[in-house]
């Protein structure tokens, strides 16, 4: 029994409903934060949540134009078709934003995609990707090879981007950035290879999902990290000693000399640089076991987690070495748990931390006392 197009139209808005649905809800979640534009990770979430938009209305359309009310070749098949093929690459190449700043970078990465879309956008009157024939069945064009190679390019393109994440050791980030691409690309492919029957992509779908999921994530990765270092915050340090407690071995607490003459002198904006460059050497020597945290103006602290006292002591050396190559200088103590409670071990920690920051300034003074004698 062939569908009327009023049961057609109903069946495709009722299909699509957790789509646009799961759409909707992060937008609302979305535009409900003041501040939501003002966080870098929550702009780079709007190519992808557009892109979503954008294929999801059209996938829906190509599925209206290929029911069986048209018997017939028509054109709104055929330009929808394509224009899905031409915007598919760029949804998975989107999430690439979430890693890649760099604009040059960007222009060469999303070159192929590009290139794609205008192939696609060609095909609708020279069917080199795909062409329906005059009972609007679909083949494949001389071309079609394209959407699977450009596809796998952009895979590629996507893995290479979350190397960074990995020097920096931001697992949980690589972790949601992969499951949404996986969401997207499993959608992808039972779309190409299984009849489902269904009246929506699944690919759109799952990228919902994914996005749904994502945007959650980042939201509870901002409120643990420190937004001018990305560092983890005060919260997240004592969050993370409720949990670990029992595998904390020791506490490293550090001080950074100076701060507040860098900011008196040459203003603020140096004194943020000056905080986001030591944070960078303390991220750089992070492990799994060893975690930075700023917990102050400042003031880091790094969480040790089943450290013997010499990889401790390792530790502190190559803070120091990493230090050592920037303009600036801290001050560190650091404690061993032992007996002790972990308050108090912060507590010997900071003490030895302000008793070498209390000889750095001695030393300091006694330096520019010296100076200005011999200038005499």
């Amino acid at each position: 029994m062939e569908l009327t197009f009023r049961e057609f139209v109903l069946a495709l808005i009722f299909h699509n409903v957790p789509i646009f649905m799961l759409l909707v809800g992060l937008l609302i979640v979305f535009l409900s934060h003041k501040n939501a534009l003002d966080n870098k990770q929550n702009k780079t979430l709007i190519p992808v949540a557009v892109a979503l938009v954008g294929l999801t209305i059209i996938d829906a359309l190509e599925i209206y134009f290929s029911c069986p009310l048209f018997t017939t070749k028509n054109i709104g098949r055929t330009v929808f078709s394509m224009l899905g093929y031409g915007l598919r690459p760029l949804l998975i190449l989107a999430i690439t934003n979430l890693t890649i700043t760099d604009w040059k970078t960007k222009l060469i990465i999303w070159t192929p995609s590009i290139f794609m879309f205008f192939i696609s956008i060609i095909s609708i009157w020279t069917g080199w990707i795909c062409y329906f024939d005059a009972e609007n069945v679909y083949h494949e064009g001389s071309l079609h090879f394209l959407v699977i190679v450009i596809s796998l390019i952009n895979i590629g393109i996507l893995v290479w981007s979350l190397f960074p994440l990995f020097k920096r050791k931001r697992y949980e980030e690589i972790i949601f950035v992969i499951f949404l691409t996986l969401c997207i690309v499993v959608g992808t492919i039972f779309d190409l290879y299984m009849e489902n029957g269904f009246f929506f992509k699944l690919a759109d779908l799952g990228g919902c999902i994914g996005l749904s999921f994502l945007y959650i994530y980042l939201h509870l990765v901002t409120s643990r990290r420190d937004q001018l270092t990305q560092l983890y915050n005060r919260q997240s340090f004592y969050n993370d000693i409720s949990k670990s407690e029992k595998v904390i071995t020791a506490i490293i607490s550090i001080d950074m000399n100076g701060l507040k003459t860098l900011n008196d002198t040459y203003g603020h904006a140096s004194g943020d640089l000056a905080l986001k460059t030591i944070s960078e050497k303390f991220d750089l020597v992070s492990t799994k076991n060893a975690t930075p945290y700023r917990i102050g103006g400042d003031e880091f602290v790094f969480l040790c987690l089943k450290m013997k006292e010499f990889e401790v002591e390792d530790l502190i050396t190559k803070i120091q070495e990493e230090l050592n190559k920037t303009a600036y200088f801290c001050a560190i103590g650091y404690s061993m748990v032992k007996k002790k409670t972990i308050e108090d071990t912060i507590k010997k920690a900071d003490a030895k931390m302000y008793e070498k920051k209390r000889k750095f300034k001695l030393e300091k003074k006694q330096l520019e006392k010296m100076n200005a004698e011999g200038t005499k």
